[in-house]
């Protein structure tokens, strides 16, 4: 489902149903992360992986929540609680991209957040096309665009926030932007 090469050149891979694996810089070995292994761990249906400088390991699942993997192996999960809006916005978190400033984002099945380094800042309903996030790229500016079944909204790196950033385009994009 999923694969990513963090800063110290390891390959972390993301199943359908074995959860996480990481293999090792030299290619040989692998370490395995799953709910039987970590009971931390969700669901071993890993959809997304990302990493951010301090070498901590994020990774979305499709129905358990957002985890965190520190250097330390410590895993913590993150999951949406009911009438919280510091929460994450759904248990199913399909997108994380990061922003030049380190910013974690995430797209759910059910809005985009923001990781403050305690809880999650969510965008605005108002903001998509659709709740359902489909895919997150970040620009060299540090804009984050926000591809949804219903079109593309892109977050500027000041806040703002435009659901049609193509002025004069009458057709809706759907899916995804990839650079």
């Amino acid at each position: 489902w999923a694969v990513h090469v963090d800063a110290r050149n390891r390959v972390w891979i993301g199943t359908g149903n074995a959860g996480l694996a990481m293999l090792d810089v030299d290619r040989r070995d692998f370490s395995y992360y799953d709910h039987r292994s970590h009971p931390a761990i969700g669901s071993d249906d890993v959809w997304s992986i990302t990493s951010t400088r301090d070498g901590t390991v994020w990774f979305g699942t499709a129905n358990g929540g957002l985890h965190r993997l520190s250097p330390d192996g410590a895993i913590t999960r993150f999951m949406p609680r009911a009438g919280d809006p510091r929460s994450l916005p759904d248990a199913g978190v399909g997108q994380l991209a990061m922003t030049p400033d380190g910013t974690l984002w995430i797209g759910t099945k059910n809005g985009v957040a923001r990781w403050t380094g305690r809880d999650f800042e969510r965008l605005a309903p108002e903001a998509l096309n659709s709740q359902a996030v489909n895919g997150l790229s970040v620009d060299v500016d540090g804009a984050l665009w926000i591809g949804t079944p219903r079109g593309v909204s892109v977050r500027h790196p000041d806040g703002s926030v435009s659901r049609s950033p193509w002025r004069g385009y009458g057709k809706t994009l759907f899916h995804m932007l990839l650079r």
